[in-house]
């Protein structure tokens, strides 16, 4: 599949090893400020080793960030990597930052696509990664008002399974929902998978709390929208980390879906499944997760699939003869994949006003 969409031939024997043993160079931290830190923190949470290092350094911005990371050498490294424990910590880290002139960049899960991780070539300050992922605990549910309260370093995939416990989810799927974190879907502003149903980062967190070094910038307390004042926190989704380091967020809870459903819809040619797209949109049917392919994306999902059983092989057969016989052609086809999730009559009800459409 590569070869016929790139034009290249490949050589089975043509590969790349990974370096084995990267170049990491020694940490270069301010003296004060490291016997300050080694007083705030347990030694476990500070931590100095080159892997760490290394993996604290970059995200998944691009191709050419992570062939740095397997074949070359990146330009810049963390010097040091801790992990707080709760916001006193955090903000006496931030002090002791300002006071000793330190670079702090706040890390969550690791899966960052817009180069909120990278350290500038030209830093020439010590560099701290700040590790979220000791602050990863469910604070309280209230199950009236349908709303938790969660730190910051919890992973989509660890809050997910927590609530599950209790009956609940929050919806909030990224591509990276496994590692990535509440922080971190604050800090990109973040946008999941069923957005139609739960809506972006931004509909579902109520508040959140933001350590910088002035204070906390924080509601006195959670409650409804309100239609005077200013809401403080609504205008720092997507900082980054350039503002402050999250603590903690107030996000919106919803019951467990009684029944969830996959399905995916071929069309004979993008430009009809673009028309079905726009067509359930202004209809209002949007699913809780809805994606349309072309053609590339197709052929890829299609090349990835496992080897083919005797029944596999006679549906495609099968499938091959219904898009011959109706004239359909392999290199245009698009497919619309959707996620159903509701009470089970609601799912059954969109899945047949949804398929009216087509």
């Amino acid at each position: 599949y590569l070869e016929s969409v790139i034009g290249v031939r490949f050589k089975k024997n043509d590969y790349l090893l990974e370096k084995p043993n990267k170049l990491i160079p020694e940490p270069d931290i301010a003296p004060q400020f490291y016997e300050a830190i080694k007083i705030l923190f347990n030694p476990e949470q500070i931590s100095l080793n080159d892997k760490i290092r290394l993996s604290h350094s970059h995200g998944q911005t691009s191709v050419d960030e992570i062939y740095c990371v397997l074949f070359k050498e990146l330009e810049k490294f963390v010097d040091l990597v801790v992990y707080p424990e709760n916001e006193k910590q955090i903000e006496a880290l931030i002090r002791m930052a300002v006071k000793h002139n330190i670079c702090l960049i706040p890390y969550g899960g690791g899966s960052n696509v817009t180069n909120a991780l990278t350290i500038p070539k030209h830093e020439n300050r010590t560099v701290v990664s700040v590790d979220m992922s000791k602050m990863n605990q469910i604070e309280w549910i209230d199950t009236v008002n349908m709303k938790v309260s969660v730190q910051a370093g919890i992973s989509g995939l660890e809050l997910e399974n927590a609530l599950s416990s209790h009956g609940f989810i929050v919806g909030h799927e990224p591509d990276s929902v496994e590692i990535s974190t509440l922080g971190g879907w604050i800090a990109t502003s973040a946008s999941g998978m069923k957005k139609n149903k739960y809506g972006n980062i931004e509909d579902i967190v109520e508040d959140f709390t933001l350590i910088t070094s002035e204070g906390k910038i924080q509601n006195v307390s959670a409650f409804p929208r309100v239609s005077m004042g200013i809401n403080p926190t609504k205008a720092l989704f997507g900082n980054e980390g350039n503002m402050g380091i999250i603590s903690k967020a107030i996000i919106k809870i919803h019951p467990k879906p009684q029944c969830k459903q996959y399905q995916s819809i071929l069309f004979p040619d993008f430009n009809k499944g673009s028309e079905f797209m726009k067509e359930l949109c202004f209809k209002g049917l949007l699913p809780a997760s809805i994606r349309l392919m072309d053609n590339t994306q197709f052929k890829w999902g299609h090349a990835l699939n496992p080897k083919a059983t005797k029944l596999g092989i006679l549906t495609r057969k099968l499938q091959e003869f219904i898009l011959k016989t109706k004239k359909i052609s392999f290199d245009k086809l698009a497919v619309a994949t959707l996620v159903l999730e509701d009470d089970k009559s609601k799912v059954m009800r969109h899945q047949k006003l949804s398929l009216i459409h087509i």
